[in-house]
Parts: structure tokens; sequence; C-alpha cells
């Protein structure tokens, strides 16, 4: 552990998950939030005269960039102390290719998925643009390297309308776009749709993709044994419970709301509104049966993507 000393902030960082959303917790409450627990600790190391040269610098909120924590009501915490110095919290952290906030949300990690994959494509531009390269070896690579990149680790997502607008607009359809040589003029002239470029490109929309991998990922899950810890800790997220009130409004998304998503798009009557284990568990262990089903769905799925209809 490489801990702060003095003016030296600490290499190892701590996460600091706050038990409501930040703006549910700017509302006068009788418990502590980020902000009293801040300031409570800011008082009680400038009583001690050994960590007053840290306290400053720490207990100022943290600036709003977006690329960092996108809510600007969030505060660090100060560091706390341990032996011989302290440990400061950050706002975002990196684990396994995976940006971890304290909302636990994906947004932050979908833009920084989405900019490295547009950054291999403009990696690959001059490829994609060679006389000699046909449109089929243009896109194989496109899926192959810069839109397997966006979707890392997507199977872990809670995916939400403003990670689907993302995906879609800010990255698929312009690099679709950029790989069949189609401008924003060309667009507004010829008024050429989304569901025109992917056609032209024969590429599906990425959200294909993403429920492909998704309902792949849920059929690994259901035929891995029950002492996994990746089989227990998704069926446990998809049936606890917590017997506290709920707070008022809709509660935030999880990865279950995905998976159902998932679920009712290729099997579509055969589950109901909540997908319940015992509609589709049986069907899953069955590899062969499961594999099937997805590319069925696959091909249809494909098919409707390239008609001028838009959801």
């Amino acid at each position: 552990m490489h801990i702060g000393k003095g003016e030296t902030d600490s290499k190892s960082k701590a996460m600091y998950f706050p038990p409501s959303l930040p703006k549910k917790m700017s509302e006068p409450t009788n418990e502590p939030t980020i902000a009293t627990a801040t300031a409570a600790h800011a008082t009680s190391l400038q009583n001690s005269p050994t960590n007053s040269s840290t306290t400053v610098s720490n207990t100022t909120p943290t600036p709003t960039d977006p690329d960092s924590n996108s809510d600007p009501l969030y505060t660090l915490p100060a560091p706390y102390d341990v032996t011989d110095g302290f440990i400061s919290f950050t706002d975002s952290f990196l684990y396994l290719g995976t940006l971890i906030t304290p909302d636990l949300r994906d947004e932050m990690d979908v833009r920084s998925r989405i900019k490295k994959a547009t950054a291999q494509v403009g990696t690959i531009r001059p490829f994609i643009w060679h006389t000699d390269i046909n449109l089929e070896t243009m896109t194989t690579v496109y899926i192959a390297t810069a839109l397997n990149t966006a979707l890392w680790g997507c199977e872990a997502w809670t995916i939400t309308d403003p990670i689907k607008r993302a995906l879609q607009q800010l990255f698929h359809h312009r690099s679709l776009r950029t790989i069949l040589n189609i401008n924003m003029f060309e667009v507004e002239e010829q008024r050429i749709t989304n569901a025109q470029t992917r056609k032209r490109a024969n590429v599906p929309d990425i959200l294909i993709f993403l429920t492909r991998r998704s309902l792949r990922w849920i059929g690994k899950l259901a035929r891995m044994p029950m002492n996994r810890l990746p089989h227990a800790d998704s069926f446990l997220v998809a049936t606890c419970w917590v017997k506290n009130p709920r707070k008022r409004g809709r509660p935030q998304s999880t990865i279950c709301n995905t998976m159902i998503e998932s679920l009712q798009e290729a099997l579509q009557d055969q589950v109901s509104q909540h997908a319940p284990l015992s509609e589709w568990i049986e069907t899953a262990q069955d590899e062969k049966l499961w594999n099937d089903i997805i590319d069925e769905w696959h091909e249809v799925a494909c098919q409707v993507s390239f008609t001028d209809f838009e959801l």
C-alpha cells in the first residue's frame, strides 16, 4: 500500500459508495451526508497540528470534469488517517479495464470505451479507405477491433436509454459513415437514414451485438455450477430483496433489468414481464438449444435493423 505523507498524495486510493444517490443526499435529512462528513473530518483535522497541512486541499469540492464523476453535487470525502500517513479518496477507479464510480452506474465506463473505440477507427482509417480493400474486409476489421473495444465488458453493463443513444449515435453510425466515406452534407441532402447506412455497410445495429453477448453470458451463467462466484452473484442480484422501505421515485436500473430485456428480445412471449428463472432456466441450460435460439433471433434482428423503421 502506497500511503500519502505531508503534501504528497497517496497512490493507493479509497472509494466511498454513498447509501443513496448524491442528489437525494443533498436534501436535508438526519443522516450524515458526504459534505457533512467531510466538514466534520476537516474540523477534527484542523484541531490536530500533525495533519493540518493536508486538510485544505482535500476538503474542497472536486471540480466537475466531463471525464470524471458526472454529478456536480458529489464531493470527495476527506482522506482518512493510517499509520504514518493517510489514504485519499477518488471518484473513479479502473479495475480490469472497467471504470467504477461511486454512483455504481456505467455511463462513465461507456464513454471511456467509446472514446477508445473511436480512436481505433481513426487509426485504421488509412486502411479502410485504401482503394484495394473491399467493403466486406473493412467492416470485418471494424467489428473485430473498434466495435469489440466499444462493447468490451458489456455483459455486466446496466443498459439505459442514454447508453443506447451514445453507442448508436456517437460511435456506431458515425463509424459506419466513416467506413462508407459519407459526410453529414450527403446525409442531409440525400436524407440517408441510419438504417440505410447499416444496410449499405451490411452491419446490423450495435444493440444487436450487445444483446447477443448478453444472451450468451446468461446461458453460461445458467450452466455454471452453483458454487461458481459469477453464478451466485448474478442470480443473487436477480432474486434478492431489501427489507428497508424504498424511497420515492423509480429505482435505479440494475443488470437484472438488462438481462430481462435481453431474454424478452430472444424468447418473446415465452417469458413474462419479470422473467422468473422457472420460465427460461431449463432452456438456457441446454447449450445447443440456447445457441440455436440466439442464432435464430440474431438472423431476424439483423434483417429488421436494415429496414427504414427506426425505434
